[in-house]
């Protein structure tokens, strides 16, 4: 019986994304699934379309994958040249992309049905690819704007990734919105990065008002919540006539494995006691189903905890610039006195003598490595310069 990895299946039928014979770039129409949110004004429809039009040479061993791995600051004077050139290749695509940002409706062709192959394809799994390219692209492009001195070029690309993060949180298949909290957790370390890059516009207000505007406010609790009741995995026999007993008692398994997960999305995966449980005390089935849904749980907490910090840091600059240094009371960043939704902790807050200062997350890296790939499992401390 396939029990685990019918979690990490999606059901899709997408749309080809072309580009028209004329010179204007416009994506391929949509098909009559999204007819309610037409095709100019579906940012879904330019990303994936974008998405499409990279070129696959600069992506598996080429620049822009293998810069996506690594800090702005951990990129040789080699590889920096090579994404330059990659950019430059890519500016269709990028153009495409770009339309995205400032659009708010959103939907891709991703058609969801109910039984144990809920999250498997009708013919195939659709190519979700693209769009993690697309993120990849766009993480480029803001480090390369930022250490270039182009805030517009920067401001862009995180709003981009930022548009492209959400459309994805807010499908009802537990991957897709996965996908979606990667590329957030992507946007998240670019903004950081883009706040403390030394530019001489990082000191300006309305830089930072305009950064703060490019972060996700996507309630990903209640997102995370409605995806687990969407992909209530039965039997598919059961869907509509349950065929005998092991059918039930499958079905009532499954069930309690998302039972179980939805009262774990508001309790912090590094403190709450729910997560103390093994999922073998549960059972094969349910076992096995609650082990992936838990990881999704958890990995959506990590997002807001990233997306807490990167804020908190937001708040501080503002701070600083409006008074001229940093607060040392942590009461005048409320942000500081929460604790965040994945250690159960507050962040890690202090203020250098040199009138600089930092702000963390409290062993976010060593619960991360639990739950995400290594290359994934690292959320650096944000060190603000002085005023």
């Amino acid at each position: 019986m396939v029990v685990a990895g019918v979690f990490l299946g999606l059901a899709a039928s997408l749309t080809a994304q072309t580009l028209h014979a004329n010179d204007e770039i416009q994506p391929t129409p949509a098909g009559t699934e999204i007819g309610a949110v037409p095709t100019e004004e579906n940012a879904a429809e330019w990303l994936m379309a974008g998405g499409c039009a990279i070129d696959p040479t600069d992506y598996s061993r080429g620049a822009i994958g293998e810069a996506s791995l690594l800090t702005f600051r951990e990129w040789s004077p080699e590889l920096v040249d090579s994404v330059r050139q990659s950019l430059h290749r890519q500016q269709t695509a990028l153009e495409m992309l770009h339309r995205a940002a400032t659009l708010d409706r959103s939907s891709y062709v991703f058609e969801y049905r109910r039984g144990l192959d809920a999250e498997m394809p009708d013919t195939e799994v659709p190519n979700v690819l693209p769009l993690v390219k697309a993120c990849r692209l766009l993480l480029a492009e803001a480090r390369v704007a930022a250490a270039d001195g182009d805030e517009d070029t920067a401001l862009l690309a995180l709003a981009t990734m930022g548009r492209l993060a959400s459309s994805l949180e807010r499908e009802s298949s537990v991957l897709t919105a996965l996908i979606g909290v990667a590329c957030e957790r992507m946007m998240l370390a670019a903004a950081a990065e883009t706040l403390v890059c030394g530019q001489p516009w990082t000191a300006d207000p309305a830089f930072v008002e305009q950064l703060a505007a490019t972060l996700s406010t996507e309630d990903l609790r209640a997102m995370m919540g409605r995806a687990l009741e969407s992909s209530n995995l039965q039997v598919p026999e059961v869907a509509t006539e349950p065929s005998s007993v092991a059918d039930e008692w499958a079905r009532s398994e499954f069930e309690r494995a998302h039972a179980i997960a939805r009262e774990l999305v508001d309790a912090p995966y590094g403190s709450a006691p729910g997560w103390d449980s093994s999922p073998e005390d549960e059972g094969v089935v349910a076992g096995l189903a609650l082990v992936n849904l838990r990881s999704a749980v958890a990995r959506h907490q990590a997002a807001l905890a990233q997306r807490q910090l990167v804020q908190t840091a937001i708040a501080l600059r503002r701070l600083a610039i409006a008074e001229g240094g940093y607060p040392a009371d942590r009461a005048a960043v409320p942000e500081l006195t929460e604790p965040d939704p994945f250690t159960g902790r507050p962040l890690l807050y202090d203020v250098r003598e040199d009138g600089s200062a930092e702000v963390a997350l409290d062993r976010a890296d060593e619960l991360l490595a639990e739950i995400v790939l290594k290359g994934a499992a690292s959320v650096p401390p944000i060190t603000l310069p002085a005023p």
